[in-house]
């Protein structure tokens, strides 16, 4: 299949463009610089960007593109208006391109953040593990985009058929940095941060590729439908102790639906994507932890 990947020099851009080729599939990269560091042999780079829907479309047309992946987007640390237009405007171009191309499939990034105060517990969830039907509470620029980003996809699916899918990963964790996280402490949560992660939840930017690749060919094999949204994160909680003493301790009034996880259960449910698309994560913080020696509870 012929894939065309927007962001292809970020930190989930590049291990979903090395499973895509790793795969069979001839990769296209549209991207604002050329990457530090090569992407695998075969890989077209073309620069520009996704806020120009002229280039978007000449890149699909040109690539004879079956899908595409849009991975690209401004981060947090913009200001609110670049976040929100970036993430909004951009996946609009790159969804109404596909469409008038004839694409048979786009997947985009959305974000976990989408969930917003449930995802933070700063409101109490209807339920525990989170899935893909919980509600949404979303505050600020980045999360209110995410959720915006995700009903465009049901949108454009419904107005021209196109099958699209939103990826919500979870905290993002590239190879490289699981030294660092894990050595020296007690793996609480990603980044150290458990404040900004009370569910403990964690994802390796590999295992975000291979969901990509997989939501990318059911889309392209006319195995998928209409619009999807897919939790991208691990198998279990990037925690030592109990997740659910852990959320209890910090949040009393979340005991009750803390209490029904059981041992080692995500606080996000992949099971979405397990049975539709055969997501299964093979990244896990714990064997990492068997090769870097014990750490602290």
């Amino acid at each position: 299949m012929r894939v065309v990947v927007t962001g292809g020099n970020g930190r989930i851009g590049r291990p979903t463009v090395r499973e895509l080729c790793e795969h069979g599939h001839e990769v296209t990269v549209f991207e604002l610089m050329p990457p530090a560091a090569p992407h695998p042999a075969g890989t077209r780079l073309i620069l520009g960007t996704v806020d120009d829907a002229g280039a978007v479309m000449t890149v699909l047309r040109n690539a004879r593109a079956d899908a595409i992946v849009h991975l690209a987007r401004a981060t947090t640390n913009h200001d609110d208006l670049t976040v929100y237009r970036s993430n909004v405007l951009g996946t609009y171009h790159v969804l109404q391109a596909a469409a008038t191309c004839g694409l048979a499939a786009a997947v985009v990034a959305s974000s976990i953040q989408a969930l917003g105060d449930y995802w933070t517990l700063r409101q109490a969830p209807h339920y525990l593990p989170l899935d893909e039907d919980h509600p949404c509470a979303p505050r600020g620029a980045y999360q209110i985009a995410k959720l915006v980003i995700e009903e465009t996809c049901r949108a454009i699916s419904r107005e021209h058929g196109l099958t699209t899918v939103a990826i919500r990963p979870t905290a993002v964790i590239v190879p490289e940095r699981w030294p660092e996280l894990l050595r020296g402490r007690s793996a609480r949560g990603a980044g150290g941060q458990p404040a900004q992660n009370p569910l403990a939840a964690y994802v390796d930017a590999r295992d975000v590729g291979q969901l990509i690749r997989r939501a990318v060919e059911r889309g392209c094999n006319h195995e998928l439908h209409g619009a999807h949204v897919f939790h991208a994160s691990g198998a279990d909680p990037l925690f030592v102790d109990s997740l659910s003493k852990r959320i209890a301790e910090a949040s009393p009034d979340i005991a009750p639906l803390a209490a029904r996880l059981a041992p080692g259960q995500p606080g996000v449910s992949i099971a979405r994507a397990q049975q539709l698309i055969g997501y299964e994560p093979r990244y896990h913080w714990r064997d990492v932890l068997e090769t870097t020696g014990p750490q602290g509870t």
